[in-house]
């Protein structure tokens, strides 16, 4: 008998388009539902009973779990998921665990009970062995994050690299006293950038300062607190990594409201860095490839469970504005 695969080989269209038809054929073009139609007709196939018992018996619902509400590089990555999965016939629900294991269990048991058919988490506070062993049980994926310390399919910019370039940047700027405000090392994004930011250094022979590497967490007041803290350090650094653009913008203003010249660099490229006084330098993330991305990995878990747990690096660019240029 004809396979899927040969259906959308001989009318010329995706697996994807195929098994839309077969679930949710309003999503096609008319011109896609009467190529898959026409191939189908011809070989008389018929979807095998067991696997549209197992459709049929699925939720038809996506996790989609998020550390907080409050970052705003999660929306554009969001609304294609929510695009992604309504091709697909499911439907998103976004969460958020407040970056507590408690609640995310609680939330991840819906997969247990098939209330969820799959789940994108932004992060997770879960360790290693845990998440590892969830990930063997039930369709997930890793959005914006990778985690070293499990075997989980994932989608992130490399970190490492981009926090490199940047630092780069920064060098040739002429800064040697560049500091770095991180976020919590559960984040596997944490983890790199560091390593990144320090070989950057190691690379011009400049010594790590312990001091001006600074943890906390996403928001702005982490930026205002970040540069209180380094304003105390002598000699102080002239030059600030920030984990996003919210922590960048909470420093710049709080070096204007100390006079301290800093420049200052941020990540994600949300759209508050066009337009904020100075603009800010970030390093931009492919954020709606980035959720269509994750989307097409669940699906093609839901659908085999035996498809590999792949880790896709997708593309990052640094761009450049005055906040690193004016100082």
């Amino acid at each position: 008998m004809i396979t899927i695969k040969q259906i959308a080989e001989e009318a010329n269209v995706s697996v994807a388009s195929v098994s839309r038809y077969f679930n949710n054929k309003a999503v096609l073009s008319l011109k896609k539902q009467k190529a898959i139609a026409d191939v189908v007709d011809k070989h008389g196939y018929v979807p095998n009973s067991i696997g549209r018992s197992l459709r049929m018996a699925r939720s038809g619902k996506i996790l989609i779990l998020l550390p907080t509400m409050e970052n705003p590089m999660y929306l554009r990555i969001i609304t294609a998921i929510e695009n992604e999965c309504y091709q697909y016939g499911y439907t998103a629900l976004v969460c958020d665990t407040h970056r507590n294991p408690h609640k995310e269990r609680h939330l991840l048991s819906m997969l247990e009970n098939h209330y969820a058919d799959g789940a994108i988490l932004f992060s997770s506070t879960l360790n290693g062995k845990e998440l590892e062993s969830l990930a063997k049980r039930y369709p997930i994926v890793l959005c914006c994050e990778q985690r070293p310390d499990a075997a989980v399919a994932s989608v992130s910019i490399d970190d490492y690299a981009a926090a490199y370039e940047a630092v780069e940047h920064l060098l040739n700027m002429g800064h040697t006293r560049i500091a770095i405000a991180l976020g919590s090392e559960v984040y596997g994004s944490t983890v790199f950038r560091r390593e990144g930011y320090m070989d950057a250094l190691k690379s011009r022979n400049i010594s790590i300062t312990a001091d001006y590497i600074l943890v906390g967490d996403y928001g702005y007041n982490s930026g205002m607190k970040c540069v209180e803290k380094l304003a105390k350090i002598k000699p102080m650094p002239t030059a600030v990594l920030c984990i996003s653009d919210a922590v960048a913008i909470g420093a710049i203003k709080k070096c204007r409201e100390l006079d301290i010249k800093m420049a200052v660099a941020g990540f994600d490229n949300t759209s508050i860095t066009r337009v904020y006084m100075p603009s800010v330098t970030s390093v931009a993330q492919p954020r709606s490839l980035m959720g269509t991305t994750a989307m097409q990995l669940l699906h093609a878990m839901i659908m085999n469970p035996k498809e590999k747990h792949v880790k896709k690096i997708l593309p990052h660019q640094l761009v450049v504005r005055e906040s690193t240029l004016i100082c």
